[in-house]
């Protein structure tokens, strides 16, 4: 049940984006720290494309309203994703009029370590 955790940033300035290998799912107190803060599914974020492969994954967030309180900075690479992942979905690209905001986290793996989750 290998898997990997992409953490993206959303201050791409200060921090380089991240990849974590795990043999069993993380725990929510891990992805909180990785979010720095509640944890929000980001619908429709299920695919991701790596290496020209699209892989199933599951996207988490900080929690919207935390991330507008804490006035986090749009994060350009995950919302760069989740368009890719609502284009391989729907064959088009759409706009949601939302921006992802704070550090996001994309877990990938096998269907055994994504619906232990």
């Amino acid at each position: 049940m290998p898997g990997s955790v992409y953490v993206l940033y959303s201050d791409d300035y200060k921090h380089l984006n991240q990849v974590h290998r795990f043999t069993k799912p993380p725990t929510e107190k891990v992805l909180q720290e990785y979010v720095e803060g509640t944890l929000e599914l980001i619908p429709e974020f299920d695919t991701i494309l790596i290496n020209g492969n699209v892989y199933p994954c599951l996207a988490l967030a900080k929690d919207t309203f935390e991330a507008l309180q804490d006035r986090a900075k749009i994060n350009t690479w995950a919302n760069g994703f989740w368009h890719d992942s609502l284009t391989h979905k729907y064959g088009l690209h759409m706009g949601s009029g939302f921006a992802i905001r704070g550090n996001v986290v994309i877990l990938v793996g096998d269907q055994e370590f994504l619906d232990a989750l």
